[in-house]
């Protein structure tokens, strides 16, 4: 989730709109054919205050993430409330390890923070696995035009800075670009029909652990 302001705060004559996106991790099918990373899912550009965002977000965690819901990562730069509404909800929040100087040890915050190194690092990834969209087991399937439009007009800039070019946006691929680096926290997808014919005590023990699932 890479969130914009909100409908009655933003100014401005093209604003951002909200970027969210439910990624599918890759995965190798029975037959040993490999299954690249796609997006599975999106809520459409939008420009939706944060309480209709988060309430949104949450119902696609979990039409794809079961009773748990997908692992949900959000871009903490443009936050806005959209955090402290989905923890209401005991949503799957991705957590980032930072330092605390203060108490000199590690320690748990929410969401992804990004600055200028960690923003590059994301954009050379998803740029990989662009680029190997043919290679076994790697690349991914963008399913989305509007998200391909922003990806052909992000471009990199005579300052050496990675960001989209006139006229364009970004949050589309930066969206994107969240679910791809932190891939490995996905979590799995376990069909409700599959679920229901377990015993009650059994369900949650049952859920496979690990990739192969999807979030936003």
């Amino acid at each position: 989730v890479d969130p914009m302001t909100g409908e009655t705060q933003v100014g401005g004559v093209d604003p951002d709109r909200h970027g969210v996106f439910v990624i599918r991790a890759g995965y190798w099918d029975k037959d040993g054919k490999g299954k690249k990373m796609c997006t599975a899912a999106r809520i459409n550009q939008c420009r939706w205050d944060i309480d209709v965002l988060a309430e949104n977000v949450w119902r696609l965690a979990r039409y794809y993430g079961n009773s748990v819901g997908c692992k949900i990562v959000i871009e903490m730069n443009q936050d806005k409330g959209i955090t402290e509404l989905l923890k209401l909800k005991s949503a799957d929040l991705y957590q980032r390890e930072i330092f605390n100087q203060r108490e000199q040890r590690m320690s748990k915050a929410l969401g992804y923070q990004t600055n200028e190194k960690t923003r590059e690092v994301l954009v050379e990834r998803l740029a990989q696995v662009i680029r190997e969209w043919d290679r076994p087991g790697d690349g991914i399937d963008i399913l989305c035009p509007l998200a391909l439009e922003q990806c052909e007009n992000f471009v990199r800039k005579q300052n050496g800075r990675s960001e989209h070019a006139e006229g364009w946006h970004d949050d589309d691929v930066i969206a994107i670009a969240l679910g791809v680096e932190l891939i490995e926290h996905a979590t799995t997808y376990v069909p409700d029909a599959m679920m229901s014919n377990l015993p009650p005590d059994l369900r949650e023990t049952a859920k496979p652990q690990g990739l192969g699932g999807a979030f936003s």
